[in-house]
């Protein structure tokens, strides 16, 4: 699935899911929770591999 797919299946737009893709800005909560339905995955396998930018 490209950006813009993913973006109309999220109601929002491509440019927002390049910023989430390159950390310039992170989901909200509420998108988060899109992501994991949009996806059809669990919070774990989404977050999986992720460490805090403060380490």
């Amino acid at each position: 699935m490209n950006q813009n797919d993913f973006a109309l299946k999220m109601n929002t737009t491509q440019q927002r899911v390049s910023e989430w893709e390159c950390d310039k800005v992170e989901p909200s909560l509420y998108n988060i929770i899109k992501i994991i339905n949009v996806l059809g995955t669990s919070f774990e396998e989404l977050t999986e591999g992720i460490v805090e930018k403060t380490e």
